[in-house]
Formats: structure tokens, C-alpha cells, sequence
């Protein structure tokens, strides 16, 4: 438990610092940033559009923006997601189904998350499936559903993006 306690506490530590406001920055480079802003939201309303981008974003940031994920799924039920990582692969062993994920690395290389993803039917056979531990960029909606009595986190209907 104190383990979990002092993950939550760093990864809390790194999400402030890289929120931290640049002193340097002028009004003017305010307003755009307020601007770009801005035209960024109206545009992640748009169902085409990428919610959420993290292949932007700097490994500590993507690590904590997972994190917040498998934390509260409900905030991004619907959402667009675009990421890049390692594929990694899993075959349950009772019911030989095949579960693949992108997993990302924290900025230390010490620890990983990931989220597992399902290729859209009908852009992608079985065989289009990448290979473990090849880097892929994935492209889907975040969803959750219920297998054995437990909820699960999953990027649906996802394109590789070469």
C-alpha cells in the first residue's frame, strides 16, 4: 500500500511540474497560446477529430495522462485517442483469446502503462495484428467493458498509423 502511496505522490509530483507555467512568457505569446487554445476544444468536439493526441505530449506527461486514464475511465469514455508505444501481446490461457496493447514507458524507463486495443473489423483481419514489441501508433476510441466481472479499459475501432 505505502508503494502505491509513493507512485501516486511522484506521478502527482511530475504531472505539476509539467503544468508549470513558464515565467518568461510574454502577453502577447499568452493570447495565442489562449487562441490556439481555444481553436484546439472547438475542434475535439468534432468526431473525426483527435480527442485527446498523446504522441504531442513528453513521456512523463503520456504516462500520467494513462495513469489518469485507468483512474477515471468515465472522463474519456467516447474520446478519440491517439497514441504510440510498444505492442505487447496476451493469450489467456483458459480461453486462447489474443489481448493486444500499446504500452508506454514513464520518462525513467522504470515503469509502464498501457492500453489494450481492438483493430476497426472492417479496415483489419486477425493477420494485420502488429508484432509484439513492434512500436506502433494507434488511433481509436476509449471505451470500457466488463469480461469476468471486472472493467477493462480498450481503444475500439483503432487504426495503425504508419
Amino acid at each position: 500500500m505505502k508503494h502505491k502511496i509513493l507512485i501516486l505522490c511522484i506521478l502527482s509530483i511530475f504531472l505539476l511540474n509539467g503544468c508549470k507555467n513558464n515565467s518568461t512568457e510574454s502577453a502577447a505569446d499568452a493570447n495565442t497560446t489562449q487562441t490556439t487554445s481555444n481553436e484546439k476544444e472547438e475542434y475535439s468536439d468534432d468526431s473525426d477529430e483527435i480527442n485527446l493526441d498523446l504522441t504531442t505530449l513528453s513521456s512523463t506527461m503520456v504516462y500520467s495522462e494513462v495513469y489518469n486514464m485507468v483512474l477515471t475511465p468515465e472522463n474519456y469514455l467516447g474520446k478519440t485517442i491517439k497514441m504510440n508505444g510498444t505492442c505487447s501481446l496476451y493469450q489467456d490461457p483458459d480461453t486462447q483469446k489474443l489481448y493486444y496493447a500499446c504500452i508506454i514507458q514513464d520518462a525513467t524507463q522504470c515503469c509502464s502503462q498501457g492500453l489494450e486495443f481492438e483493430l476497426e473489423d472492417s479496415k483489419y483481419t486477425s493477420d494485420d495484428y502488429p508484432n509484439p514489441d513492434d512500436e506502433i501508433t494507434v488511433q481509436g476510441t476509449f471505451s470500457t467493458y466488463m469480461e469476468d466481472g471486472n472493467e477493462y479499459l480498450v481503444i475500439k475501432d483503432a487504426i495503425l498509423i504508419e
